[in-house]
């Protein structure tokens, strides 16, 4: 339905996954990289819009970051990019995540080293999320 109604846009999407994307809702496991199988089931259709790269990482534990670009492929700005939180890791709900409540599956120390570097390159961040 996305593809289809934004495939002549002039606007660039950049998903995110919400709770409501894996099975139950609000329950995600960071214990190991590749192992959540909602997220292997619908990341490949990602890859239109984020490249392959950032499909890579998301199927570790579901954040990812990528150049910020238009739909014609040009940057929005030098250095932009779009950096995808995995907002399960902050979920109360999320039972997973209370054994491992400093950085689940890496991701804080993943998000300090993506801004580090857009910072060094004189680059900007758009940060998004859905819980």
């Amino acid at each position: 339905m996305v593809k289809t109604t934004f495939k002549d846009s002039p606007i660039a999407v950049y998903p995110t996954q919400g709770n409501h994307d894996t099975w139950p809702v609000n329950i995600e496991s960071f214990e190991t990289p590749h192992s959540n199988v909602n997220i292997n089931g619908f990341k490949d259709s990602w890859v239109q819009w984020i490249g392959q790269d950032a499909v890579d990482k998301f199927a570790e534990y579901g954040y990812f970051a990528t150049d910020f670009k238009k739909p014609n492929g040009e940057l929005v700005a030098p250095g932009a990019r779009v950096i995808a939180l995995n907002t399960q890791a902050m979920n109360t709900d999320n039972w997973w995540v209370y054994g491992m409540r400093s950085d689940p599956g890496g991701q804080f120390a993943w998000l300090e080293a993506e801004l580090s570097a857009i910072e060094a390159a004189g680059g900007l961040a758009y940060v998004i999320g859905h819980i």
